[in-house]
Parts: C-alpha cells; sequence; structure tokens
C-alpha cells in the first residue's frame, strides 16, 4: 500500500509549501470567512481535503445551529465544485445533551442532512472524522461520533453511503478514556461541571490510569481499531500525529489542545505506535493509497518553524510506516 504524509495548511501558511514539499494537503478553514481564499489555494497546491469550518458547527442539531451548519456546508461545496475541486470533505465536531436529546433522533437529522449534501456533491466525497470522548465532549456537549458502534448505527438511517476520516489520536484518547471510566464510572463528569478539588483528583486518577496502561496500548487501540475495520464503512482519510498519552489534560494557557495532543511526529514525548497503525491500515481502507493528514500543532511556532516540522514530521513518518 501506498503511504502519503499529507500537510495541513491554512490561509496564512499554504504559499510557504508552494515548491511541492508533499504529495498532498488538507486545508484548514477556520471559518466560514475562510472560503475567499479557496480558490487560490487550490490552484497553489495538490488538495486533497478540506475541513469544514469548526467554530459554532454542529449539524445534528435542530434551530439556528443546525440550520447555520448546514448552509455553511452548501455554500463550501458550491465555492470548492465551482473550482473543480474532486477531493474530499471533511466534517467533525457533532454533539447532542446526553440528558436532553435523544441520541437516534440527532443521528437521524444528520443522517438526513448528509443525504441532502451527497446529493449535490458531485464528485466530491464527504467523510464523517471520528470524534473524541474526554471529560470536555460528554455531558451536555457528548461526541455523537466517537465509536465504531456510533458510525454504524447512522449508516441504518442514512440512505446515501457513508464515508469516515479516522483520526489515530481521537481513538487513542477515546479508548483510554473509555477503559478509565469502566474502571471508574463515578469520574464520568462534565469538566465544566467540576470544582477546583475535584478537577485535581480526576486529573491525579487519570494520568495515573494512562501511565499505568501505556504498556497495553497495543491491546487497547487495536481493539478499537479492530472494531472500525469490522463497521466495513469506507474509510478514505486519515488524520495523524505525535501523542503522548501521559499527559492527555488540559492546557493551563490554551485549555485546547491538551497537553500531549497534536504534537509533531517523532519528538521525544511522542509515545504513537507506529508499528500498530501500519498493521492496521491495510485492514482499515480499500484505497490504493492511504492519505495520512498531519495534525500537528507545534506549540509558539512561526509559519516557517510549522513548514520546518511538517517536512520533518513527514520524513519521519515515511521512515517509521516503511518498517512497520
Amino acid at each position: 500500500m501506498q503511504i502519503d504524509a499529507i500537510g495541513k495548511v491554512n490561509k496564512d501558511n499554504y504559499k510557504l509549501f508552494r515548491d511541492g514539499s508533499l504529495s498532498g494537503y488538507e486545508i484548514y478553514l477556520a471559518s466560514e470567512d475562510d472560503f475567499v481564499f479557496l480558490p487560490e489555494m487550490l490552484k497553489a497546491l495538490n488538495i486533497v481535503s478540506a475541513h469544514q469550518p469548526g467554530r459554532g458547527f454542529n449539524l445534528c442539531q435542530e434551530g439556528e445551529i443546525g440550520c447555520w451548519s448546514f448552509q455553511t456546508m452548501e455554500k463550501m461545496l458550491a465555492v470548492l465544485k465551482s473550482c473543480g475541486y474532486k477531493g474530499i470533505i471533511v466534517i467533525h465536531g457533532n454533539n447532542f445533551d446526553e440528558s436532553s436529546q435523544n441520541r437516534d433522533e440527532c443521528m437521524k437529522l444528520l443522517a438526513g442532512r448528509l443525504d441532502k449534501l451527497n446529493k449535490i456533491s458531485g464528485k466530491i466525497r464527504i467523510s464523517l472524522e471520528t470524534d473524541v470522548l474526554f471529560f470536555n465532549l460528554i455531558g451536555a456537549k457528548r461526541a455523537l461520533l466517537a465509536l465504531p458502534e456510533n458510525f454504524k448505527l447512522l449508516t441504518s438511517f442514512m440512505k446515501s453511503p457513508l464515508l469516515m476520516t479516522l483520526d489515530f489520536e481521537h481513538i487513542w484518547i477515546t479508548s483510554f478514556f473509555a477503559g478509565f471510566i469502566k474502571e471508574l464510572p463515578e469520574f464520568y463528569k462534565e469538566f465544566d461541571l467540576m470544582g477546583d478539588s475535584e478537577k485535581e483528583l480526576v486529573k491525579k486518577s487519570w494520568l495515573s490510569y494512562t501511565k499505568e496502561k501505556l504498556n497495553e496500548a497495543d491491546r487497547i487501540v487495536g481493539e478499537s481499531l479492530k472494531r472500525y475495520s469490522e463497521t466495513k464503512i469506507p474509510i478514505i482519510n486519515f488524520h495523524i500525529n505525535g501523542t503522548n498519552p501521559e499527559k492527555y489534560w488540559f492546557d493551563e494557557k490554551t485549555f485546547l489542545p491538551l497537553e500531549g495532543e497534536h504534537l509533531c511526529l517523532g519528538e521525544p514525548d511522542d509515545k504513537l505506535d507506529y508499528g500498530l497503525i501500519g498493521e492496521y491500515l491495510p485492514r482499515l481502507t480499500q484505497e490504493d493509497s492511504a492519505n495520512l493528514v498531519m495534525e500537528i500543532w507545534p506549540r509558539g511556532a512561526s509559519d516557517r518553524e510549522y513548514f520546518e516540522k511538517s517536512l520533518e514530521s513527514a520524513g519521519y513518518l515515511e521512515k517509521k510506516l516503511c518498517q512497520a
């Protein structure tokens, strides 16, 4: 299988990659305002995927948020189609309130909207990204699509085919979190609803668990990857970056991303199991090649430093997966 290391670019840094440094790129859109940059970015680079604007987006909700999210996708499709784009769109971030909303009803609403978008997508393929279960994505903001069975349920409500983008770090976090909650169900609490002393207790217990279980990552994460492969839902895109479960906690300065999250590939703190990924890639996708979008976030880096770290990460990824 051919492995392609794909860069992640935005309106501010894409020009640095114009020399064809990488084989392809995924576009990050901060908001709908960034749509005006799409034509030039598509001309400048080989764009293989584009991520929907993240701020306030929630396609599984009724009311103003849901309608705005659907209209945003319609606009995004229109702009991309006008440019002759034939790649992938990544949709991520659908949440519901566990205490007041019915999961199945949210699934049905999402399915109906996806069917409508698929009808007008032309040669663009729409994929849904695997989300995360963590202390900030449960309760009132429970991630709708964070487990294999969530995607399987969604297919039962859809008339058109469902496609996926699998984020390896999201699988790592969710797999460890699910195991932690199974052992200590009393800690299934929203971060925002915890008092300061409770946050410290949860943090201590959680990080102790991840440190203890790190040597079992092959089994813990492997079980999740196996379940995704068994859904038989086509996975057409992947997200990857360095990761460190021993540090998964909210950043004191930025809150998100978590500490230990979105690391450069191969940096000293990176504990991602590349052998496990190499083992499962052929089982997870039927594509002839696998696009692995590098979602690195070097803290405090300039655009030039980000460019250099992207190239270094690509070299490391290709080396590790060739060895796997």
